[in-house]
């Protein structure tokens, strides 16, 4: 099987492990590069920094080819305001959010604001005043507000969906005092127990947003969780360092069985 991989120029951690675990199985991978007859296309990167990478996954799909995620979910997962209003409107607890259209807004303080795309805890601010706000608005183009859940701060759930299961819940923490937990934001992460609650939640989000393969990161609230947000391009370095994974093989697995059979 050819299988296409799009991705960052510089690969990473996780396009590195992708690639070996497709070609232990037998499989040929071709990186960032149009490929004349792939049998499936694995989109891992679809954004500004990648505008090739977007039309490829476009052309393939319109001519039958599988591609995981589809560019549809992934648009829509990368724009935090629609998926979350999304979530909302199909009953999943999430934070209230809006958009900032003005510094003179009806939230309380802290609020959380945020950049309509982004990921690894970049553009993501914690706001106590409202010069915090104009500081973090000043600095960026459009933007939301969000409800600061601050029940467990600095800690949250990063949830691992591949082909309709959870595969993995890890819980992330940061080490240095920061609000955001992320990995790659200098926080730590250790297993967490899957729940029924974790589980409905993880999969409702995915299935609503339309994604093969996501990471779903759920915030500690007084009564369960609310949904934080979705990321079509998760991350998993931080799952194989500190739960042990090998997601990898459990994207390689997926998606060649959902392909070809096996």
């Amino acid at each position: 099987m050819i299988v296409l991989l799009l991705t960052n120029k510089t690969l990473g951690h996780e396009a590195r492990k992708l690639v070996t675990a497709f070609e232990q199985r037998g499989h040929q991978v071709d990186v960032n590069v149009p490929t004349a007859t792939p049998h499936m296309v694995l989109a891992r990167h679809l954004g500004n920094k990648n505008p090739m990478n977007l039309g490829l996954a476009l052309h393939y799909q319109s001519i039958g080819i599988p591609v995981i995620n589809t560019p549809q979910s992934v648009a829509l997962a990368k724009n935090k305001y629609e998926a979350g209003k999304l979530f909302e409107a199909n009953g999943l607890p999430v934070p209230h959010t809006k958009e900032l259209t003005t510094l003179d807004h009806n939230f309380s303080y802290p609020l959380v604001a945020k950049v309509l795309r982004g990921s690894q805890g970049k553009g993501v601010y914690l706001c106590h005043t409202r010069e915090d706000l104009a500081i973090a608005s000043g600095a960026h183009g459009s933007m939301i507000i969000q409800e600061y859940i601050d029940n467990r701060p600095g800690e949250d759930l990063r949830v691992f969906v591949i082909g309709g299961r959870v595969v993995g819940v890890m819980k992330r923490k940061s080490l240095d005092g920061d609000f955001r937990a992320n990995i790659s934001q200098g926080g730590t992460g250790e297993v967490y127990p899957l729940t029924p609650e974790i589980e409905t939640l993880a999969l409702n989000v995915a299935r609503i947003v339309g994604l093969d393969i996501c990471g779903v990161d759920l915030l500690f609230a007084k009564h369960g969780f609310k949904v934080c947000e979705v990321n079509a391009t998760p991350g998993f370095k931080g799952f194989d360092k500190y739960c042990g994974s090998t997601m990898a093989d459990l994207i390689a697995d997926y998606t060649c069985g959902r392909v070809c059979g096996g």
